[in-house]
């Protein structure tokens, strides 16, 4: 929910006319919040990772090749989850204003390119000169 707010905060200081004086800050608080975010889901990853191992140790049978290949794909999994972990925490202690915005952005003004139909859609024979 704070990724959320400070999104909006932050793009709706940036796309105002004029700007709005604290637009960096904004964008600075959005940027943190998405990678905290992001920490928690990989933080997330890696707990649900560590019940998948816990599970299959426990389920693991004497000389039977699936379920200790079971084991084997739950570790790479929780080795991997655990490396993504890493990445965002590292990421969160960065300072930058990148944060991804609420929507798409369009450009302010027109590029003065018509659209043109094709001649065969329904569109285009609608759009037919009556004469």
């Amino acid at each position: 929910m704070a990724f959320i707010q400070a999104r909006t905060a932050a793009d709706q200081a940036k796309y105002a006319s004029p700007p709005a004086a604290n637009t960096n800050d904004l964008a600075l608080a959005a940027g943190k919040a998405e990678r905290e975010l992001a920490f928690l889901n990989a933080d997330a990853a890696v707990l649900k990772a560590e019940q998948v191992l816990n599970v299959a140790n426990v389920s693991i049978k004497p000389n039977d090749e699936p379920t200790k290949q079971a084991v084997a794909n739950a570790e790479k999994a929780l080795a991997d989850a655990r490396a993504v972990r890493d990445a965002a925490d590292k990421a969160r202690a960065e300072a930058t204003a990148n944060y991804s915005p609420l929507g798409a952005v369009y450009p302010t003004a027109s590029t003065g390119v018509a659209r043109r139909w094709p001649a065969g859609s329904p569109i285009a024979a609608t759009h037919w000169p009556r004469g």
